[in-house]
């Protein structure tokens, strides 16, 4: 027969068990969808030297009347064609292809959302309260929002806090716990040379915010 300390031990332990794994382990990743996760920019993965060219054949396309911008234009079209890439026909599509980036920036994986999970992040704070913040952007990396361009609008969780936090620093990651909503809405961050508005497409009403470790 089992004594009762050893069945309030086993009802313990039991307990911590389900409270471990009550909430999921995410990573930045498993907020893409997947159709944004197949979507492949051909820009993005220009070369600096490809970018240089496509700045030239722009300006060319632009001012086909200025003969000083023709060489540059024609070299830069010999060197996309020596690298298989058609340039003139993916410029001809680039409104479609800016549709299919924002698209994919936006989308978000929608089995998480109503789900308990953990995230980690760094934060940049929106709004304060004395030396506390009581809103703020979790982004995927240091200095995000503010020191570098936003990341895409999936990859930015805007999240209010239960309760007022005390901020380290910009570059001090965290764990942020609590139920993942969809939710688009802009914010004003504070860059060093002005306002900046940031696109989010998730929120979350966070029950805990940790230092990562």
């Amino acid at each position: 027969m089992i004594s009762l300390s050893r069945f309030l031990f086993l009802v313990c332990c039991l307990f911590l068990s389900s409270n471990s794994y009550a909430s999921e382990q995410w990573s930045w990743r498993d907020l893409v969808s997947e159709e944004s996760k197949s979507f492949i920019d051909p820009f993005v993965r220009f070369s600096s030297m490809q970018k240089y060219d496509l700045y030239n054949i722009m300006n060319y396309i632009e001012d086909k009347n200025n003969p000083e911008l023709k060489t540059n234009y024609e070299i830069a079209i010999q060197r996309f064609s020596d690298s298989n890439i058609d340039i003139l026909k993916l410029i001809e599509q680039r409104l479609e292809i800016a549709k299919q980036r924002n698209s994919a920036q936006n989308s978000i994986n929608k089995s998480l959302i109503g789900k308990t999970g953990r995230l980690p992040g760094y934060i940049v704070p929106l709004e304060m309260d004395g030396m506390l913040v009581t809103q703020f952007l979790l982004v995927p990396t240091a200095g995000a929002c503010v020191h570098t361009p936003p990341p895409p609008a999936n990859q930015i969780v805007l999240v209010t806090p239960k309760e007022g936090i005390e901020l380290i620093s910009l570059y001090t990651p965290v764990w942020i716990e609590g139920e993942l909503s969809a939710g688009n809405s802009k914010s004003d961050v504070q860059l060093s040379d002005g306002i900046a508005e940031v696109d989010t497409a998730y929120t979350m009403l966070a029950t805990s915010v940790e230092l990562y470790n």
